[in-house]
């Protein structure tokens, strides 16, 4: 079961407690798949790309412009795996 995401603060909400896998959708029916924690005290987001391994932090600025994780959520082409 999955829940689809709204936007960055939807974000926040889920993975400011503990880190969230999240199911990127992509043209054509593919998916990448990440897991993405939010540190409230530090304003920072953690993204593990289970693709490519690499974990990275960024600003909320950041993830908008660097990453497609917002303008996806934008689209209504980002959820969150329920399972895990």
């Amino acid at each position: 079961m999955y829940t689809q995401i709204k936007d960055i603060e939807h974000i926040k909400d889920l993975t400011a407690e503990l880190p969230r896998e999240f199911a990127l959708m992509l043209k054509g029916g593919l998916c990448t798949r990440k897991i993405i924690s939010y540190d409230r005290e530090d304003d920072l987001f953690y993204v593990d790309d289970l693709c490519t391994g690499c974990i990275s932090s960024y600003t909320e600025a950041q993830l908008a412009e660097q990453t497609n994780i917002v303008r996806a959520a934008r689209r209504g082409a980002l959820y969150m795996d329920n399972n895990n």
